[in-house]
């Protein structure tokens, strides 16, 4: 089980790159999230529109 962690370890170290890597990482995550979510924002926004209007 000792190795597992170790190879953990390395993973999140990224091979002395994390202090980049990582970043970028949520960079996109937040990204991506804010890309579904605008849309059906909007959505929900053009549907109560919509319903006034009927």
């Amino acid at each position: 089980m000792h190795w597992f962690y170790m190879e953990l370890i390395r993973f999140i170290n990224m091979g002395g790159y994390a202090r980049y890597v990582w970043p970028a990482y949520g960079f996109a995550l937040v990204i991506l999230l804010f890309s579904v979510y605008m849309p059906s924002r909007e959505h929900k926004k053009i549907l109560r529109k919509l319903r006034k209007e009927i």
